[in-house]
């Protein structure tokens, strides 16, 4: 019996096949930076898919928001560790 609702993976590659257009008229140093994104959402697929959103772009921003969130507090804490240590 065949599957009736597409993997997450599948999903992921339909969108993303949607923006590749957008990603191909960056400038390339964003491209670059759109193709890390892209890792990044493939990365953290099962989250995507247990985000229950209806609109996948609305989860996979959600999860490149979360991950930027991390490293600014992660960039933040060293900045931090290095002014203390100067002073």
């Amino acid at each position: 019996m065949g599957r009736t609702i597409p993997s997450i993976t599948r999903r992921l590659d339909v969108k993303l096949g949607q923006w590749e257009r957008f990603a191909r008229l960056l400038p390339k140093d964003e491209q670059e930076a759109f193709a890390r994104m892209i890792s990044l959402v493939r990365d953290r697929r099962s989250a995507i898919d247990e985000a229950d959103e209806a609109d996948l772009g609305v989860a996979m921003l959600l999860a490149l928001a979360v991950n930027q969130e991390g490293r600014l507090k992660k960039e933040l804490e060293r900045e931090c560790l290095c002014s203390n240590k100067h002073r």
